[in-house]
């Protein structure tokens, strides 16, 4: 985050405490605006397909049900539009498609071992924060 005064994150969670461990999975999205390393503003939004884009892996889910499943394409599209105004994307791991698809969009998607979002906001703001891109699921390696 080097000079940038104002930075606006989406840091993948699942009870606003903890960084999840999968983009697609997480319940949530908390929003964290920093502005000269202080949190100026924080929201959270809710990921439209948390329960149903994680089924699949290991899940039972009905036939019905996949039928109305969005394709990859719609489902990076309606997590792009939760995360519309962040810069940055932090999630402790994520699918390639998924990485491509925020990358393509003009945010940077970060994948990290960290587990809390008190401890990548401190990251950030110390500009310590570092991308493990072996983070990143590729097809058939969850």
């Amino acid at each position: 985050m080097e000079n940038q005064q104002s930075l606006t994150i989406g840091i993948l969670t699942d009870d606003g405490e903890h960084i999840s461990a999968h983009f697609g999975r997480a319940q949530h999205v908390e929003v964290i605006t920093l502005e000269n390393k202080e949190v100026i503003h924080r929201e959270r939004r809710e990921n439209p397909g948390h329960d149903t884009w994680g089924r699949g892996h290991g899940h039972q889910q009905g036939s019905e049900d996949h039928r109305h499943e969005p394709g990859p394409g719609s489902k990076h599209a309606a997590m792009a539009e939760v995360l519309e105004g962040c810069q940055m994307v932090i999630a402790r791991g994520m699918g390639q498609g998924a990485y491509q698809n925020l990358t393509e969009r003009g945010m940077q998607p970060v994948l990290t071992g960290l587990h809390t979002i008190s401890e990548a906001v401190q990251a950030v703001n110390d500009g310590q924060l570092t991308h493990q891109p072996e983070r990143i699921h590729h097809k058939g390696n969850h």
